[in-house]
């Protein structure tokens, strides 16, 4: 891979790569279109659409054979990947040259190509961590369920979980509360948290669950409004992979198929211990409902059956800590996608 004088461009196997909006490099994506046969007439265009306000729509659309990859770790950049994709389709790119690489998991009804990956995230995770030791202690109590940013669908979930008084059985915390709240999240409020303690794995009040409810919360219309939201679909951050770190149980607060996702990543959702049917369900109202009961079931565990059940599970949670550090840094998880992306044969 040769560098240009540009600090904004890489000539790889011939062809062009520009990218806009990053702060360092994106040098995996680029590595990765330098290991796989791309179109020897390409022209790409690496695009994080957070932090580029315009793009050269002229110029892309004068090349021979543009391909625009618009990559992002943040879920809820649906907003932006719509606000861009008919510019570029209005300039001449064609929609199967549009690539969105995201944390994203999960978008049946794109009408463009799409890489799904955890690198990023996964990345700058792991990289905080260190070394941990597993997570082996017995469970103090039945569950963590954390809130940063208010979403409806977060409220909505911990003031059910309250009406059941699930609040006996686990640690719950709900830091931004919006105007009128429930006066019962008070109790629950915490101070907002730093990147680093985002991260963190050592407090016992999470670390001393066996299962962990992670609000993954999607940007998803809340019923009887009409304000205008991103799309319902998943995502995966450091929510999700302190559960793995953790050696915890998943239940998801998520989008329609998150768990699916998960699932073909590689990680063991425990299908035989939780009832995940929730992530069928496409009314976000009802999967909220959902959710609440299967903590509600898990709280019918004494503290003896949480022990003994995490030591019969031990070594699963040993594998999704080395799935998680699989995908640590490890672009080559991407190539089959990238492969069949550019393949003939390729009917995504």
């Amino acid at each position: 891979m040769e560098s240009n004088k540009s600090n904004s461009s890489y000539t790889i196997s011939g062809n062009t790569v520009k990218y806009y909006g990053f702060y360092f490099p994106p040098v995996g994506i680029i590595g990765v279109l330098d290991l796989i046969l791309v179109p020897w007439d390409a022209s790409f265009y690496i695009v994080d659409p957070l932090l580029v306000k315009e793009l050269p729509y002229e110029e892309i659309g004068q090349q021979q054979n543009p391909y625009v990859i618009i990559s992002t770790q943040e879920g809820a950049s649906h907003h932006w990947f719509d606000r861009l994709i008919p510019k570029l389709v209005e300039h001449g790119v064609a929609l199967d040259h549009i690539i969105l690489r995201s944390a994203c998991l999960w978008d049946p009804d794109s009408p463009v190509k799409r890489v799904h990956t955890i690198v990023d995230e996964c990345s700058d995770f792991c990289s905080s961590l260190g070394k941990p030791e597993p997570n082996i202690k017995s469970p103090s109590h039945h569950f963590v369920c954390l809130n940063r940013l208010h979403r409806w669908q977060r409220y909505r979930l911990i003031t059910t979980m309250l009406d059941l008084e699930l609040n006996k059985f686990g640690a719950m915390s709900y830091i931004e509360l919006p105007m009128q709240a429930d006066p019962r999240l008070v109790s629950l409020q915490k101070p907002d948290v730093s990147w680093k303690e985002q991260r963190n794995i050592s407090d016992p009040e999470i670390s001393g669950a066996l299962f962990n409810v992670i609000s993954e919360a999607a940007y998803e219309p809340e019923p009887n409004t009409h304000k205008l939201v991103h799309h319902n679909l998943p995502g995966m951050t450091e929510k999700s992979y302190k559960c793995f770190a953790l050696f915890q149980i998943p239940i998801w607060l998520a989008p329609y198929r998150a768990v699916e996702c998960y699932r073909k990543l590689g990680f063991d959702v425990f299908d035989d211990i939780v009832d995940h049917s929730y992530d069928l369900e496409p009314d976000p109202e009802k999967r909220i409902g959902m959710v609440a009961e299967q903590v509600q079931k898990i709280c019918h565990f004494h503290h003896a059956e949480l022990n003994d059940l995490k030591q019969k599970l031990l070594s699963r949670f040993a594998n999704n800590f080395k799935v998680l550090e699989s995908w640590a840094y490890n672009f080559n998880n991407e190539l089959p996608q990238w492969q069949a992306l550019f393949s003939r044969n390729n009917s995504n």
